[in-house]
């Protein structure tokens, strides 16, 4: 929605390249509630999202970096809404 990335399949992507990443899940559909995510882990998964879809995302916004996707992460991983994280600005909530 902030992206403008609207595949069928993107959705499931992100959610597997994030848990992967950040050690919550197998990165094939299995996802692990007992683990806690790294800093490193979610600062690749901003690497990886923003190379896999630079395209659409510098098209709907010139200053989001992989560091603000990371925030974005983190801040889903601290418990904000989904219209907090894709709606306001990228304010860094740092606990999980």
């Amino acid at each position: 929605m902030r992206f403008d990335v609207r595949g069928v399949c993107d959705p499931l992507y992100c959610a597997n390249v994030a848990a992967f990443e950040t050690g919550l899940g197998d990165g094939c559909g299995k996802f692990f509630s007992d683990r806690t995510p790294t800093e490193q882990g979610i600062a690749k998964v901003g690497d990886r999202l923003l190379f896999a879809y630079s395209t659409c995302i510098s098209k709907a916004s010139t200053d989001t970096t992989a560091e603000s996707i990371s925030t974005m992460l983190r801040n889903v991983l601290n418990g904000s809404s989904l219209e907090e994280v894709l709606t306001g600005p990228v304010l860094d909530h740092q606990s999980y």
